[in-house]
């Protein structure tokens, strides 16, 4: 195998490994702004909503690209219109809705600088400190 092909697998890896993680990402915060937006009450009414409108809108997405591959004669790649679509549909929403978006909890305001600076610095290091200095509990037992 030549490197110059090697180095295709491993950009490609690393672009679906980002883009994974993105994905997860997303659905953690969306996920979590519906537990925001609704009550305790009315969670059990809430939580079920917010799957059944992701799982149609996953299964048109993939109907509609499958179509798309199938029946697609006009571009030399049958992948390509659908990925220009979806790219189009995907700003097309977040153009959107986005501004629609309020934060339903009171938050303080932080500058995006500080914010980076805040998860670059802090969050890597707890996982880390946790591990090296033994707490004790309540019952003076150590972790």
């Amino acid at each position: 195998m030549s490197n110059d092909f090697l180095r295709r697998i491993k950009s490609r890896k690393s672009l679906v490994a980002s883009a994974a993680f993105v994905w997860a990402g997303l659905e953690l915060a969306s996920f979590n702004y519906v537990f925001d937006m609704t009550s305790p009450q009315r969670r059990a009414v809430g939580v079920p909503y917010y799957n059944v409108m992701n799982g149609i809108c996953i299964f048109a997405g993939s109907v509609g690209g499958g179509l798309m591959v199938r029946y697609n004669d006009i571009f030399l790649s049958k992948y390509l219109p659908v990925f220009i679509v979806s790219c189009i549909l995907s700003y097309t929403a977040s153009f959107i809705f986005i501004p629609r978006l309020k934060e339903v909890r009171a938050v303080a305001r932080i500058p995006y600088s500080r914010m980076f600076f805040k998860i670059v610095s802090t969050m890597p290091t707890f996982e880390f400190v946790y591990g090296l200095i033994p707490f004790k509990d309540r019952h003076n037992k150590i972790r």
